[in-house]
This record gives structure tokens, C-alpha cells and sequence, in this order.
């Protein structure tokens, strides 16, 4: 680690010791509470912990290795998103701390809801399913 980089550490750390309230209260308080703050930690560990995330060679990719990277970026947060039942909150903030393009933005900002809210009973019956799990991408 650069010398530089410890010193921002060090520098950090003593003024958040001057602090005239408890810099973990305020992290809490703008989270909207501890429970909610364990949850988006713990997204970040899923994804900080898993290689399908890795960021590290992004910015040297073009545009097609990119999307080719993504796909099981996207394989691996359905998967993620359905086996901890993320709310709709939890799922941006995972899309939001993983900082790359994953292509499903448009499907679940617009795609979906136009699908629940214009698809008749048995439309959606049939394609609301396969959509909500990404078996297609609209």
C-alpha cells in the first residue's frame, strides 16, 4: 500500500476522532436504521467476496467484452436476488455498489412494471413468471 494511501488512513481516522457525535449512529441514522444497514453490508459481501463481481480489469474491456462479462454478472444476481429475497430497494443498492453495467436496468425499471400494470390477468399468468425471473429480458 502506498505511503500515501496510509497516511489518508491515519489522517481519516484522527478526524473522525474529533467528531462530537458517533460517526456509526449517523452511518446508521442515513441508512435508515441498523437493521437495514446489516442488510446492505451484507450485500456488499456478497458481492466484495464473489469472483463473477470482480471489477478489477472493467475499465481495459471494449464494449462487447463487457456484455459478455455481464451475463453471468446477471446470472449471479438472479440468483442472489431470489435466494435472499431482496426487496426492490435491496436490488438497487446491489446494482448501485456494484458500479458496472449489468443489462438489467431497463427490464426491471421499465419493462416490468408496464408488464404488471398493462398485462391483462392471463397475460400476465403466462408472462409475468418468466419475466420477474429473467428467463427473457425485455
Amino acid at each position: 500500500m502506498p505511503a500515501e494511501t496510509n497516511q489518508q488512513q491515519v489522517d481519516i481516522a484522527a478526524e473522525r476522532a474529533k467528531c462530537s457525535f458517533n460517526p456509526a449512529l449517523l452511518t446508521s441514522l442515513f441508512y435508515g436504521g441498523d437493521e437495514k444497514l446489516q442488510r446492505f453490508k451484507k450485500i456488499e459481501a456478497m458481492i466484495d467476496s464473489d469472483p463473477v463481481f470482480d471489477r478489477r480489469d472493467r475499465y481495459f474491456l471494449g464494449r462487447t467484452e463487457r456484455f459478455k462479462r455481464a451475463l453471468p454478472m446477471v446470472k449471479r444476481y438472479v440468483e442472489l436476488r431470489n435466494e435472499y429475497g431482496f426487496t426492490p430497494e435491496e436490488s438497487a443498492y446491489f446494482k448501485e455498489y456494484l458500479d458496472d453495467y449489468i443489462p438489467v436496468y431497463l427490464h426491471e425499471a421499465m419493462f416490468l412494471p408496464v408488464l404488471r400494470a398493462q398485462a391483462s390477468d392471463e397475460q400476465l399468468k403466462k408472462w409475468g413468471p418468466p419475466a420477474e425471473n429473467f428467463h427473457y429480458i425485455g
